[in-house]
């Protein structure tokens, strides 16, 4: 499923004069930040906490970085094209159909992570009806919720929940994909992915995540959540089969 993706830049000048640095440029790009706010209190380390985990999974999601200036955060992204930052141009029924392993892979880790939030304008592709890339976006309403001081109890709350489907727990929006999947083909491929994203690199990502703004507490929550998460995603998928009305016949191995 993997595959090359090239990004645009605006404008580049020659790096001349740049010790170390042979047949350089700098390059100027757009991309575009967010901050915690108000109504997204743990952006930063949702943003960051998902966004490694599925670029590691391989899944498209533009270059991003933590970046700061005078003191206060943002989690910055390169932009994925050139339409607005959130647009609503997804088709879901045909993004699915014309790309059904990747798209299944962007559920499978919506529930992984947790993430309420995958509606329409969460997701970038290049031609709606004839859909050849898709960029995913916007996790920061994923582990740890919108509701400060309650991430920890968030995760505790989904622990054996999908976290996506829109439901009483999740009190979001249910998953734009999750409505139209019509097949489980690809399940089984990234069931195995995620099953083997080693400890180590959910506990380093986790760690990274500490006091920007999740806390210890959190930060521990968090880890065993999604060490927990990646062992028993089958059986939790196989439990909450009719949250996924499309699918007819399911191909998950025991």
């Amino acid at each position: 499923m993997a595959s090359r993706r090239w990004y645009t830049y605006d404008s580049r000048d020659s790096a001349r004069g740049t010790e170390g640095i042979n047949e350089g440029w700098w390059v100027e790009h757009r991309s575009y930040g967010r901050e915690n706010s108000d109504e997204s209190p743990y952006l930063l380390s949702n943003e960051w906490i998902c966004s490694n985990i599925g670029r590691l999974l391989g899944l498209p999601i533009p270059p991003f970085a933590l970046m700061r200036r005078h003191g206060k955060g943002m989690f910055v992204s390169w932009m994925y094209g050139s339409g607005s930052v959130t647009p609503d141009d997804v088709l879901p029924d045909v993004c699915f159909q014309q790309m059904p392993e990747v798209c299944t892979g962007i559920l499978l880790f919506d529930v992984f992570v947790a993430n309420p939030d995958r509606h329409r304008g969460n997701l970038k592709v290049d031609d709606p009806h004839r859909p050849t890339r898709v960029e995913v976006i916007d996790h920061d309403r994923s582990m740890f919720g919108s509701s400060p001081g309650q991430g920890a109890a968030r995760l505790e709350r989904l622990w054996d929940r999908l976290g996506t489907s829109g439901g009483s727990q999740t009190a979001e929006t249910e998953n734009c994909l999750m409505e139209v999947a019509s097949s489980s083909d690809y399940f089984e491929t990234w069931l195995q992915k995620i099953m083997t994203i080693p400890d180590w690199f959910l506990d380093d990502v986790c760690e990274e995540a500490m006091g920007i703004p999740a806390t210890r507490d959190e930060v521990d929550v968090a880890k065993a959540f999604l060490k927990d998460r990646k062992r028993r995603l089958r059986e939790l998928l196989k439990g909450h089969k009719n949250q996924f009305p499309g699918i007819r016949q399911w191909r998950l191995l025991p």
